[in-house]
Order: C-alpha cells, then sequence, then structure tokens
C-alpha cells in the first residue's frame, strides 16, 4: 500500500493528496465517489519535443521555463497519462455506478480521451459547447449570416449529436501556425540571405504567396467530455441504491428556473451576445455564462491551464447533488476544490506537482476571504516577495 500525504482544508470539506494518481487512486474504496471534474494533461507533444530535452531553453531556466518537459512543466505531460485507459479505470473503480465525470482536453485530443474513457468501461453522454469572448473573425462570421442562419447555427450548437462533448468556445487562444514565408525564403534562398532580409518579411515569389497563408486554425474553444459509469440495475435501482445518475437540471438552469441546462456556454461580454440575435430575449440568454480564468481565478499562480472557478462549479453543480463528494485526480490549483465547497460538496484531490500543491493551499485559504483579501494575496504570490503562511483555515497534515 502507497503511503500518502493527505492535507485537509475547510473543516475537512477538501482533502488535497499528494502524488501520482495512479497510486493515490488505489487508496480509495470502491464505488466511494460521486463523480469527477477534472483537467487532465492535454499532451502536446510538439511542445514537449521542442522544450523537454536536456540542454533546451527551458532546460536551463531562461526563455521557456512554462514550457519545461511540457505544458504545465511536469514531466508526465510529454507522455500519455490522460490517454491510457488504465488511469480510467482506476477512477472508474472509485466512482459509484452512475456517477458523471467531465474532462477537460483540447480540440485535438478529442478523439485520444473520449477513446481511453470508452475502453476504461465509460458511457458517453451529453455535448456542451461553451463559447467565449469571440475574435474579430469570430464576430466578421457571425455578421455575413442572417437572423435565421444564426438562430440555426444556433440549434445546431445545442442538438448537436457528438457523443459526449461540451466545449467551452472562446476567442482569445493564440494561434499556433508556422512561418511559412520564413521557410520557403530559407528553403529556396537560405544560403543567400543576412538577418536583415529575414526580418523585414517575404523575399520571394514563394514566400510572397505562403506570407497569407498558414497549416493552422486559431483556438477558439476547449471540448469538455461528459462520460458516466454505468448503471448498477435500472435508473431508479441506482438513483435508490448509490444516489448517482442524474443530473441537477432545476440548479443549472439558465437565467435560474427558466431555460434548460444548454450544452452551449458563452462568456457574457457585450460582442458576443450582440453575435445573436434577440440577445436578452430568445437566444443567448439561454446560456451559461463564463469568462476565461481571470486574476481572482488564479489567485497568484502561474499554471498555464487554470480553469474559471464558476465554470468548474457549473459542472460540480450539473453532476452531483449538495453533500456528495467530487474526485479531481488532476487538481492542478485546485479550483474543483473551491468549486464543490462552494456548491455545498465535499472534494477530493490529487496533485504530483509540488508548486502546484502550493498554489492549492493558497486558494484554500483564500476560499472564505473577500475580494480585496484575495487580490492583495494573489499580488504577493505574483510578486513573490512574501512567503504564503498557511492560516487557521488548514484542518492540519495527516499522514
Amino acid at each position: 500500500m502507497v503511503r500518502v500525504m493527505v492535507e485537509t482544508f475547510l473543516n475537512g470539506a477538501v482533502s488535497l493528496h499528494g502524488g501520482d494518481c495512479l497510486d493515490v487512486l488505489d487508496t480509495f474504496a470502491e464505488n466511494s465517489l460521486d463523480g469527477c471534474v477534472t483537467d487532465p494533461p492535454y499532451h502536446f507533444e510538439s511542445i514537449h519535443k521542442r522544450f523537454g530535452k536536456e540542454g533546451s531553453a527551458p532546460a536551463q531556466g531562461r526563455v521557456y521555463q512554462g514550457a519545461l518537459a511540457g505544458f504545465t512543466g511536469e514531466q508526465w505531460e510529454g507522455g500519455g497519462l490522460a490517454f491510457d485507459p488504465e488511469t480510467w479505470r482506476k477512477v472508474l473503480r472509485v466512482l459509484k455506478p452512475g456517477a458523471h465525470l467531465v474532462a477537460s482536453t483540447a480540440s485535438t485530443k478529442v478523439g485520444p480521451l473520449q477513446n481511453a474513457l470508452t475502453l476504461a468501461g465509460f458511457e458517453t453522454r451529453d455535448t456542451i459547447l461553451n463559447m467565449i469572448d469571440a475574435d474579430e473573425r469570430v464576430i466578421e462570421f457571425m455578421e455575413t449570416l442572417s437572423d435565421a442562419q444564426r438562430v440555426a447555427f444556433l440549434k445546431c450548437a445545442e442538438t448537436s449529436d457528438i457523443g459526449g462533448l461540451l466545449a467551452w468556445v472562446y476567442g482569445t487562444g493564440f494561434p499556433k501556425g508556422k512561418p511559412l514565408a520564413k521557410f520557403m525564403d530559407r528553403h529556396y534562398l537560405g544560403d543567400y540571405l543576412d538577418d536583415d532580409e529575414i526580418r523585414r518579411g517575404a523575399v520571394s515569389h514563394s514566400a510572397a504567396f505562403y506570407e497569407a497563408r498558414d497549416v493552422a486554425l486559431k483556438p477558439a474553444f476547449e471540448p469538455i467530455l461528459l462520460v458516466r459509469k454505468p448503471l448498477d440495475g435500472t435508473f431508479a435501482e441506482n438513483l435508490a441504491r448509490w444516489g448517482t445518475g442524474s443530473m441537477s437540471i432545476e440548479a443549472c438552469r439558465i437565467p435560474e428556473n427558466e431555460n434548460y441546462p444548454s450544452n452551449v456556454v458563452l462568456d457574457g461580454s457585450p460582442r458576443v451576445a450582440g453575435s445573436f440575435p434577440g440577445a436578452n430575449e430568445e437566444s443567448s440568454a439561454r446560456f451559461f455564462y463564463s469568462a476565461k480564468a481571470g486574476a481572482d481565478d488564479r489567485v497568484g499562480s502561474k499554471h498555464p491551464t487554470v480553469k474559471p472557478v464558476n465554470l468548474q462549479q457549473y459542472l460540480v453543480r450539473l453532476i452531483t447533488s449538495p453533500g456528495q463528494t467530487v474526485l479531481d485526480p488532476f487538481a492542478g490549483t485546485g479550483t474543483t476544490g473551491e468549486a464543490a465547497f462552494r456548491e455545498g460538496r465535499r472534494a477530493i484531490l490529487i496533485e504530483l506537482g509540488e508548486k502546484w500543491r502550493a498554489d492549492i493551499r493558497r486558494r484554500m485559504a483564500l476560499c472564505l476571504a473577500g475580494p480585496e483579501e484575495r487580490k492583495r494575496e494573489s499580488i504577493k504570490a505574483k510578486i513573490g516577495d512574501v512567503p504564503f503562511e498557511a492560516g487557521s483555515l488548514f484542518g492540519g497534515l495527516n499522514p
């Protein structure tokens, strides 16, 4: 049996287990947890290959420090932990029959993650689309549509039958394209170009042609897969025995007590809402709103994939009931833990990286703090000139 250090917060409502989730999950009882909300590694192989090598800039503590050995700076980021069915079999074992799992991923990683979840034994469920802060190109596209076409576009998003996909759509991602013009100039004229010529732009006719072309689109959504552990008997039998298998529709109506929860989430900005007809009546008002993570969500963390607390609250609220326990085997900075606490649930967090566990401690200590104190502590953490004190909110360290 693996010995795991467990820290408890908020009078025991949230527990943090430090270590490899594959080991920690083995210490939990079978059929003991009510749901799982998590943001597993995205496994961006190109970043790992480029920046994870010994002697690279990040390995020497220079330019790409955040990309060392992977997107989040963890060694497992460059592997395939999230795409290994065995990882999710361990999660499946500890979840109660009928318990739901929601897992975020990258748009290019839906297939591997969903395949791993399915092979582990989970059943694919519904689809959610989370639309956030559309950029100029998205706005321009929407403006080319008639009102009828915009309504049809939203209806397609709402009724999509792409199995198990909830998507958080935004317009603030960074394009991951390639400088094709420079590539072509170097290909044809590499031995004849000096640095000034390369900096000035395209030189060859071929480079000029490819200057306005690229190999990838700007990322504008992040999928969230929704799956469920198979039921133990009928729905009624499963609910009676385990209390899992349903989703909290009334608690998630948009706005409250009016619209049935949708699989589309917007960020609430005027630009996005203004892109849809009848924004204050029939269209965008039907959707849950969640902007990308801001300073209040990050509470000083430098983690690159912090999720908005209100989005995590929505997901926690959707798949569990008050008093139930939510698992996050890839806890990061602990947003699922804060979300569960705010929704009257309990949370079990697992995190391998000590620097992220420090962020979780800070977040938990600030859960009951007011906005001004959160802001002050976030600034202190960002500057790094004040050591973090755990404070009285901690329940202590358990062996």
